[in-house]
């Protein structure tokens, strides 16, 4: 087994048993005498849960990931070019690309046997967020042997690295056009650059607040969605508690109806007995007379 088919397989599956896979990978290219394999090998780290779904979704779908790539080009290009509807529109198709790799790779951890966490899921949309601000980072992502997640910081100048994640490509002021390098032309080149960052920083500001008003109605829409369905289950829970007690109603009343059937055929019942009782003893007086007569009959005839 080659480096490459080593990465494959460490990187691919679920980052608990890393370690010792890697040092039996070590061992077995030592055992055939290539150290070098085996040096290399033992120089690997263990990747976080966050760093291994990369790695998976990459190996898994490159074509995916190159898509998302793309789009970060697209979107580092529209910073520079200081295009406001640009970054709103390609703002917009980050998040639904980003949000949708990240759950296909979070459910591909799981079907793995990863333990997939909230905090994982979180870190791995925030690497892909930081491959698609920066070259470097999207050629980390693509490699698919990250040990820990990249950092997103934003595109464009005004969107700087701010806390040391992976830095936007494209920053910086505006350049100053061909054949205007000296005397006032230099100065008006100047001017233009001046103006050209200014209305830049507007336009980013712009696309900072529409995206912050988009996710505000995201998170609205929501919300309501939310409401709508515990709305909704309130109801069918009220429907089923009426069917419920309907149906006890229902049972109760024909509890109540069998009860009184029961008494009633009860009551003719003891009637019956009754008459029966009566009727046994009219025929034991009626014995005990013909008894009598037959004895005065045998009395007199002697």
């Amino acid at each position: 087994m080659d480096f490459e088919q080593v990465l494959d397989e460490l990187f691919t599956e679920p980052p608990e048993g890393f370690v010792k896979r890697r040092d039996e990978h070590a061992r077995a290219a030592k055992g055939s005498g290539d150290a070098a394999l085996a040096k290399r090998i033992s120089a690997l780290h263990r990747p976080t849960v966050s760093a291994w779904l990369v790695n998976r979704l990459v190996r898994e779908d490159r074509p995916a990931v190159a898509q998302l790539l793309a789009l970060g080009a697209q979107l580092r290009k529209a910073s520079t070019s200081l295009d406001a509807d640009s970054l709103r529109a390609f703002s917009r198709e980050r998040h639904t690309v980003v949000a949708a790799l990240g759950r296909q790779a979070a459910h591909s951890g799981q079907a793995a046997g990863g333990r997939v966490t909230a905090d994982a899921v979180r870190e791995l949309e925030q690497t892909l967020e930081a491959a698609l601000s920066d070259e470097d980072a999207a050629a980390q992502v693509l490699a698919g042997t990250l040990v820990k997640p990249l950092e997103y910081a934003g595109f464009g100048p005004a969107l700087g690295a701010a806390g040391g994640g992976a830095a936007p490509v494209g920053g910086g002021a505006a350049r100053v056009p061909a054949g205007e390098g000296a005397g006032g032309e230099a100065g008006e080149g100047k001017g233009a650059a001046g103006e050209a960052a200014a209305g830049g920083t507007a336009a980013r500001r712009e696309a900072e607040r529409a995206e912050a008003a988009e996710r505000k109605e995201a998170e609205r829409k929501e919300a309501e969605r939310r409401r709508r369905e515990a709305v909704a289950k309130a109801e069918e829970d009220l429907r089923a508690t009426r069917e419920a007690h309907r149906v006890r109603v229902t049972e109760a009343d024909e509890a109540r109806a069998e009860l009184e059937r029961v008494r009633a055929a009860l009551g003719e019942a003891e009637e019956r007995d009754a008459q029966a009782q009566a009727a046994a003893e009219a025929a034991a007086q009626e014995v005990i007379a013909a008894e009598a007569a037959l004895t005065e009959a045998r009395a007199s005839a002697g």
